[in-house]
């Protein structure tokens, strides 16, 4: 529960909070800016990048210059990526987090305009069609159900034998929900995307919390269904009440 108190007081503060003091582990990384370090007993993963090869953890400058970076990683090479970056602060990983979603929140918003929202069945259902509230709710509620999906996931991490700490469960997601963040917003095939994010999750479960990948397949996709069951008998038994309510002529 600490790791999830610690991610509501970085997504408050992530862009103020002054950067970790140095590690005496680390050394600075030749031919990358001063904030570029490596510990000395780590082996990141290379990443090929426009004919460019450097290991994916030597990710450093601008946040600005290192979110596309991170994305290009997390997309064409997911498991060199979440290996490189195993080690990586939580304040980073939710700023990461925090930029792509308030992406996914402005552009849901625009096509909210047009089709009734990147997920126009939900929108129309709830009867949203405001893009501001539009990019609201995307944005407080990602903030609040991502965390909370994690902890879920987390929970079953655990049954399956995962023993790392909460935090990699969350960078795990945090990252993986990348390709849905990005992408999620497009009008029907939006939901694709976060098929994708799935895949990414048990990925990043994989090699963050070291388990047998069908440990990992299988962690994710309990977690995913059984909320989404729930909800789908929730509203059966709605749907049934409602109806026994109504007076036969």
């Amino acid at each position: 529960m600490s790791d999830y108190f610690k991610f509501l007081f970085f997504a408050a503060g992530s862009f103020s909070l002054p950067s970790p003091f140095r590690d005496p582990g680390k050394v600075p990384v030749p031919g990358t800016p001063k904030t570029g370090y490596l510990r000395r007993d780590s082996n990141p993963a290379l990443l090929k990048t426009a004919g460019i090869y450097r290991p994916v953890s030597q990710i450093s400058g601008t946040m600005m210059d290192e979110i596309p970076r991170k994305v290009l990683g997390f997309l064409v090479r997911p498991l060199e990526t979440f290996r490189a970056f195993k080690e990586e602060d939580v304040q980073q990983v939710v700023r990461y987090f925090l930029v792509i979603l308030t992406a996914d929140a402005l552009l849901t918003a625009l096509v909210s305009l047009f089709t009734s929202g990147g997920w126009g069945p939900l929108w129309r259902v709830l009867r949203i069609h405001h893009p501001v509230l539009v990019f609201f709710l995307v944005l407080v509620g990602g903030l609040f159900l991502v965390p909370l999906l994690s902890l879920w996931l987390h929970l079953w991490v655990r049954i399956v034998g995962g023993m790392q700490d909460f935090s990699r469960t969350l960078k795990a997601v945090m990252y993986g929900a990348t390709p849905g963040l990005l992408f999620g917003w497009l009008p029907v095939i939006g939901i694709l995307f976060y098929f994708w994010a799935m895949v990414l999750v048990i990925f990043g479960i994989h090699e963050l919390q070291e388990i047998e990948g069908d440990r990992a397949a299988f962690a994710v996709v309990v977690a995913a269904i059984t909320p989404l069951i729930a909800l789908i008998l929730a509203a059966a038994w709605f749907l049934a009440a409602s109806a026994a309510a109504v007076p036969v002529a």
